[in-house]
């Protein structure tokens, strides 16, 4: 594995994707696993130090060819971001492979592999993933089932260079598919590109609930708080998966607890309605909601009948599922700015509308 990248002196299309073809050539080559940690380290000692700081923000470093106020739109995602992205892609890999292989990448004039590469990972924010003109989305899909393919999420999760603008564009990303997901955007006609990929990436990071997962193996949970937070339910109940959304008719949202907390409850009201995402959820991730909700003695369980509406078809179907509900004699109560700003990320995940949590807000706390 020989780390060929240049810039050339003159724009040459043909060379220019013969580059960036290399690298990605490279990154394939990576993943083998026949490539030692030695020649890994060899490899990023070569490629980090061509990062070229932008000058508008010299925070961010690109492997991009030429100045992007030079490019049209289309050319700068093509030639100033995907090199950028794939050298991304490479390094993270690169991390997984060989924990701790920054510290051994020499290079010159005392450069830091770690912050250049965190320079390189800021870089990658820059459009948000996103394509130009009318492939905006299209565009967004094609990076964001890039970065998954190679394993970026891993990277993140492992705690990998930190750089949390990178990790919040990518789960940002997810995000924006999965709002089209639940609301059954991504229902095209057969062989829809965008659709079919779209759907594939949200499976590959399990979020979606397979067509083939066995129903007896799984039950459906009804969130409508801090667990509509997709990143919070990875974290705790990793055989979760995206089922769609319902929506609690007669059910009011409010917030109550005790004096160490005030969280969301629902109870009892008429005219009221409450949005919930519904995710199948394994034994082992059930147990792990009782204890986060301290169940039965703060919350306990109750089955509803809903009306699903499936992630990716947008149909919907009757069934039934268990939500969690603060014991009633608890009082209503602010909750913390931190709860709440949790619970309302989980709202924009999947579109709901944020004027009930305001709404409860408000009403629990008498304001």
């Amino acid at each position: 594995m020989k780390c060929t990248f240049y810039r050339p002196e003159d724009i040459n299309l043909r060379e220019l994707f013969a580059i960036i073809d290399k690298l990605r050539e490279d990154l394939d080559e990576l993943e083998t696993g026949n490539v030692t940690e030695d020649e890994a380290a060899r490899y990023l000692a070569c490629l980090l130090p061509q990062a070229e700081a932008l000058e508008k923000n010299p925070a961010m470093r690109f492997f991009g060819f030429d100045k992007p106020e030079s490019m049209d739109s289309d050319a700068r995602v093509d030639f100033f971001y995907w090199p950028t992205y794939v050298a991304a892609a490479l390094c993270m890999k690169a991390c997984l492979l060989y924990p701790g292989i920054l510290e051994k990448v020499a290079l010159p004039d005392g450069q830091d592999a770690e912050s250049i590469l965190r320079s390189v990972l800021l870089a990658c924010t820059g459009r948000s993933f996103r394509g130009h003109g009318v492939e905006d989305m299209s565009g967004l899909v094609e990076v964001a089932e890039f970065f998954v393919i190679h394993d970026a999420g891993d990277f993140i999760e492992r705690g990998g260079v930190p750089c949390p603008e990178f990790a919040e564009c990518f789960d940002r990303a997810l995000d924006y598919l999965l709002v089209d997901a639940v609301h059954g955007f991504l229902a095209g006609d057969p062989g829809d590109d965008y659709a079919d990929r779209a759907g594939a990436v949200l499976e590959k990071v399990k979020l979606l609930v397979p067509e083939e997962a066995p129903a007896e193996d799984l039950r459906l949970y009804l969130a409508y708080g801090s667990n509509l937070n997709v990143g919070q339910m990875r974290r705790r109940c990793p055989d979760a998966r995206i089922a769609g959304t319902a929506e609690l008719s007669g059910w009011r949202l409010m917030f109550k607890g005790s004096k160490t907390g005030n969280y969301l409850t629902i109870e009892r009201g008429e005219g009221f309605t409450v949005p919930v995402a519904a995710w199948a959820v394994s034994e082992a991730d059930e147990r792990s909601l009782d204890r986060y909700e301290g169940c039965p003695s703060f919350y306990y369980k109750k089955e509803l009948p809903v009306t699903l509406r499936e992630a990716g078809s947008g149909e919907t179907r009757p069934t039934k599922a268990f939500v969690y509900i603060m014991h009633e004699e608890r009082r209503l109560g602010r909750p913390t700015k931190s709860y709440v700003d949790r619970c309302r990320e989980g709202y924009a995940a999947f579109g709901f509308d944020p004027a009930l949590l305001e709404e409860a807000f408000a009403y629990s706390s008498g304001t």
